[in-house]
């Protein structure tokens, strides 16, 4: 099955090659490696020429979209990413969101409960690693 598994990643799948490329632009490396080129308009992508590199990002990626699309995009059983995002233990919703915020002043994080509110919701169980992730210096949870 290992085997299996790893041509499956390996093969330059349109999902593999979205995941390869989402894993990498994603990275904080990529960003510091790049800076100056990255000051002129355009992606850069370099790609591995080492397929044991390419399958380990492939597969870290095609998990994170699986996430991030909440269990839409990935489904793989055998992987164990099911149709459903499994509940994580201390992060629950307190209220639903039904407005959604018009002015960041409605996105707010409090880092001793870890409670998110956002709009007229809030999300218990946040913590403050979560809230300070960014991508390319933007600050996703703000977004």
């Amino acid at each position: 099955m290992r085997h299996a598994k790893a041509g499956r990643l390996s093969s330059p799948s349109i999902e593999n090659v979205a995941a390869y490329i989402y894993v990498l632009l994603s990275a904080s490396g990529y960003q510091e490696r790049f800076t100056v080129a990255l000051e002129r308009p355009g992606l850069r992508l370099p790609l591995t020429a080492d397929s044991a590199l390419w399958i380990e990002a492939v597969a870290a990626s095609r998990k994170l979209l699986w996430l991030h699309t909440y269990a839409e995009r990935l489904v793989d059983p055998a992987d164990g990413r099911l149709a459903r995002v499994p509940d994580v233990e201390g992060v629950g919703c307190g209220r639903p969101v039904n407005r959604l915020p018009e002015a960041m002043s409605e996105i707010a994080h409090e880092a001793e409960n870890g409670a998110l509110t956002i709009g007229d919701g809030q999300v218990g169980g946040v913590r403050a690693d979560v809230w300070a992730y960014s991508v390319s210096g933007m600050q996703v949870m703000t977004k």
